[in-house]
């Protein structure tokens, strides 16, 4: 057993494929890991998979809890931190890991329906996004289902794609970048709930 001072979790990838569970690959930064006695404890995990999964987009946050989850393929979250460590002399570990500018973007595959996507992509729009992950056949104590929702304030998406050959389904794919919301004070909130009281 190994306990890793000062970790931080510099980079967060969440993928979310059709036929699928959730995956997510985090990336860590630390200080050189050190020997340690823990007592290990099992959790009962709570599985998501892709029909657990439901995306909206509105013109502001206010507006997402009425929006219609729109209808997509596959969708991948990235949250990158780009921690810096604070190396100092005297020392060969880093007294601290700063952070520098936070970097959230992502895409969204679907089918090729018609231009809405499109257009948003050509006329810059911004749009605010909900990605809620619930698994609705758990329920916990306090009555409620596992869930993890990510709200983005303020997305743009500045590339979009189209892809089918001759005979195939066409499909798109819009790539998005989220932005600080001077609206709303926020970039990004990520709600998570489960039986965890505190970490």
């Amino acid at each position: 057993q190994l306990r890793f001072a000062l970790a931080v979790i510099n980079s967060l990838e969440i993928r979310c494929e059709l036929a699928k569970h959730v995956e997510f690959t985090a990336g860590f930064l630390s200080r050189l890991g050190t020997v340690a006695t823990d007592a290990v404890s099992y959790v009962v995990e709570n599985q998501f998979l892709a029909h657990h999964i439901e995306i909206r987009l509105a013109d502001n946050l206010a507006g997402l809890g009425a929006a219609t989850p729109i209808r997509v393929r596959a969708a991948n979250l990235n949250i990158a931190k780009n921690v810096e460590s604070d190396d100092i002399l005297g020392s060969i570990e880093p007294s601290d890991y700063v952070n520098k500018q936070v970097e959230i973007t992502g895409d969204i595959e679907l089918l090729y329906e018609d231009t809405t996507f499109k257009s948003l992509f050509l006329a810059g729009t911004p749009r605010a996004m909900r990605i809620d992950i619930r698994n609705p056949g758990v329920v916990l104590e306090t009555g409620v289902n596992p869930q993890l929702r990510i709200e983005l304030a303020r997305v743009q998406f500045p590339e979009w794609t189209r892809a089918g050959a001759l005979n195939d389904i066409v499909s798109q794919s819009l790539s998005f970048k989220a932005l600080y919301s001077l609206a709303d004070a926020q970039a990004i909130r990520v709600i998570l709930t489960n039986t965890q009281a505190t970490y």
